[in-house]
């Protein structure tokens, strides 16, 4: 199940950029190459991400979020999430607006 949360918009034919600050993905098989191909095509950074129950992402997907994302990042669930501690490490590092982080029930943290 996904959902965008979007801003408002009238984007020309020309332009092909999405514009969303949140995004949710739940118990899905999202790879890491779509996570990417998803914040590169956006046209604003996420304040809010919740990938709760997917798999097939790892700590490099989880990584991109947070450098992509670094200043605006507010919101993070990857509750039962394939990642590691290392990811977790990157966010903090670059997300210092993070308020909310949940990461429950992951078994490689």
């Amino acid at each position: 199940m996904a959902e965008i949360a979007s801003q408002p918009s009238q984007p020309r034919a020309s332009q092909r950029s999405l514009r969303f600050t949140a995004l949710v993905i739940l118990d899905s098989q999202l790879h890491n190459s779509t996570l990417q191909a998803l914040l590169q095509t956006a046209k604003h950074r996420l304040v809010a991400l919740d990938l709760s129950g997917s798999k097939g992402f790892s700590d490099v997907g989880l990584k991109s979020v947070a450098v992509w994302n670094a200043d605006e990042l507010q919101s993070l669930r990857v509750v039962a999430c394939p990642i590691t501690d290392d990811a977790l490490k990157v966010v903090a590092k670059h997300c210092p607006e993070v308020r909310t982080l949940a990461v429950t029930s992951s078994s490689r943290v």
